[in-house]
């Protein structure tokens, strides 16, 4: 995820940094896995922290991603915060793109996919980093339209939910179409075998 958001950073002077654990409270804890400082020359001091799950999570509750999120952005002194899944372990009806509000998202990544897999997390981080950087612009900085690049946003997170729907309407479509050809396969293999028992029945060699 690093080396993934140091390449979408590439056009920014963002610094990228994987995070090791941390005493707490006298414990070693992971509090977040990648931090992003943000350099825009307008603002200072804005940071994204990353929080990443390679298995099976809960959104809410004590020890659910929502509250971890929130834990991570305290302990790094960051505005907002970035949740990675795999797409394989997503909750049902959870998009692929979701704006969660108070400055949290939560993203689906399919990390074996290298072309479209990790798309939205660049898409988090770069909406997140422009909202970071409207709100705490200045009056006298350049303006943003806020509203153009949060409907940009959104016709972005909406492709991206919607490739993920069709994506798993194929695979069930394959998933039909391959038992299908099993039972082709399989009333084929009867169809000889009763026509083995016909010839036998007819005295046909």
């Amino acid at each position: 995820m690093a080396e993934y958001l140091d390449q979408a950073s590439r056009y920014s002077k963002d610094i990228v940094t994987p995070l090791n654990d941390e005493l707490v409270e006298g414990s070693r804890r992971k509090i977040g896995d990648v931090l992003i400082e943000i350099f825009d020359g307008t603002t200072s001091d804005l940071k994204i922290v990353i929080e990443t799950k390679s298995g099976q999570y809960n959104l809410a509750g004590k020890r659910g991603l929502m509250k971890q999120m929130q834990e991570a952005m305290e302990f790094r002194n960051a505005q907002a915060a970035i949740a990675v899944v795999r797409r394989d372990y997503m909750k049902q009806n959870q998009a692929v793109y979701s704006e969660m509000g108070n400055n949290l998202t939560v993203v689906a990544v399919d990390p074996e996919n290298d072309e479209f897999g990790l798309l939205p997390l660049e898409l988090a981080y770069i909406s997140t980093r422009s909202r970071l950087i409207v709100q705490n612009r200045k009056a006298d900085d350049d303006p943003l339209d806020l509203n153009a690049i949060q409907q940009t946003i959104e016709q972005l997170s909406t492709c991206l939910n919607n490739t993920q729907a069709m994506k798993t309407n194929c695979t069930a479509a394959k998933s039909s179409v391959d038992r299908v050809y099993t039972d082709i396969h399989q009333m084929e293999t009867q169809v000889k075998h009763q026509l083995s028992v016909l010839r036998l029945q007819l005295g046909m060699p």
